[in-house]
């Protein structure tokens, strides 16, 4: 069976219910911009998923839940890339969770994923009959049908939502003499609470409490509603980068993001590779593995010339004399995790963003000497 198209044409629910109703069993492969979701079907049944995007990695949904801590989960990531072990099966053995509770949490995990995707306008996908990952994963068992009722009624709440909290860039602040009762919410609403003070972007709550956008959205709107919190500034989101820079055509960045490959410039290739919209025909066969590729040797090369992983960092400057607002949500979550302690593989344990990204903010907190090298 041969399928692919875009979300804009067939919703996702007819997709999920499209695969459920043919017993299909294989790989469906979704695409918006560098996001690459999987989810993985057995005659029908949904058995397991993957996503790209680091927020959705076991490990900081362990840390979001309040079930691990940061250095819990450097350590078990430690222990991971010594042993290829699962991080899961490690979390069990070191006493931190249970088979049932990790069991649980993967099942968990696997429909907040496949949840997420019923917020996307639109994506590439394609579906990839009788293929599946060579990588271990825990299987699971969930039916399509179940959770389309629930993708629906999230994305209508997203909506809502939407209308209060118009995107990440938006600031809460509490309202003064009102206080979260400690024994009617769970951990994860004190937890984003906690993080509400009224200078901090939704952005950055999103990132301080490893969390996805839609369970921090949705717990802020939960606390509006409670009149617990307002809105206290809207700002400006970052500008979107041009699609294919500007007036270069496909094939002409094409080109050159290959051209900067033969000639070894990788993290320049990466540049240029990005600039290619994911909806171009054929991006998945012409594009994706070149970016793939550069952006693999790019992380090799900032850790050859600038931070190789055992590189202590340490700030230059006291934090409290640091101006944040001049700096990214992604950029500030790097800096207060620089103590002089970690080294450069600890922070990217840690950190809910792509590694060659966190590498390049990275390089350019060094090159603004914001950080250093520890002495």
């Amino acid at each position: 069976m041969s399928l692919s198209g875009n979300l804009k044409t067939m919703p996702f629910p007819d997709l999920l219910q499209f695969l459920d109703a043919n017993s299909s069993t294989g790989t469906l492969q979704i695409r918006r911009n560098q996001i690459v979701k999987m989810i993985f079907f057995e005659k029908g049944k949904i058995i397991s998923s993957s996503s790209t995007d680091p927020k959705e990695y076991l490990g900081h949904f362990l840390v979001s839940r309040g079930l691990i801590n940061e250095d819990e989960l450097r350590m078990a990531m430690d222990i991971q890339r010594n042993s290829k072990m699962l991080l899961g099966k490690i979390l069990v053995v070191g006493g931190k969770v249970t088979e049932d509770q990790i069991t649980a949490l993967v099942k968990l995990k696997a429909e907040e994923t496949i949840y997420s995707v019923f917020l996307w306008d639109e994506g590439e996908f394609r579906f990839f009959e009788n293929e599946f990952i060579t990588q271990l994963f825990i299987r699971i068992a969930l039916t399509p049908q179940s959770l389309i009722f629930e993708g629906i009624l999230r994305r209508d709440e997203w909506l809502r939502i939407r209308k209060v909290f118009v995107h990440n860039y938006v600031v809460p602040s509490k309202v003064p003499h009102t206080y979260l009762d400690a024994d009617e919410e769970d951990s994860t609403t004190h937890a984003i609470y906690n993080c509400v003070d009224g200078k901090k972007t939704i952005e950055e709550i999103v990132l301080a409490t490893h969390s996805i956008d839609y369970k921090v959205c949705k717990t802020l709107f939960h606390l509006f509603e409670k009149e617990l919190i307002f809105v206290k500034a809207v700002l400006d989101p970052p500008a979107e980068p041009e699609v294919k820079g500007g007036n270069h055509t496909l094939d002409q960045l094409l080109t050159l993001g290959k051209t900067c490959m033969k000639k070894k410039r990788y993290v320049e290739a990466v540049e240029v590779l990005r600039q290619i919209s994911p909806q171009e025909s054929n991006y998945q066969m012409d594009v994706a593995p070149w970016l793939k590729d550069a952006e693999l040797k790019a992380v090799a090369e900032l850790q050859a010339t600038s931070l190789p992983p055992s590189l202590v960092l340490q700030l230059r400057m006291p934090l409290n004399k640091i101006e944040f607002s001049s700096l990214t949500p992604e950029e500030g979550f790097l800096l207060s995790r620089i103590d002089g302690k970690w080294d450069v593989r600890s922070i990217l344990t840690v950190t809910p963003m792509n590694e060659y990204d966190s590498l390049r903010l990275l390089k350019k907190l060094m090159d603004q000497r914001i950080i250093g090298v520890k002495s």
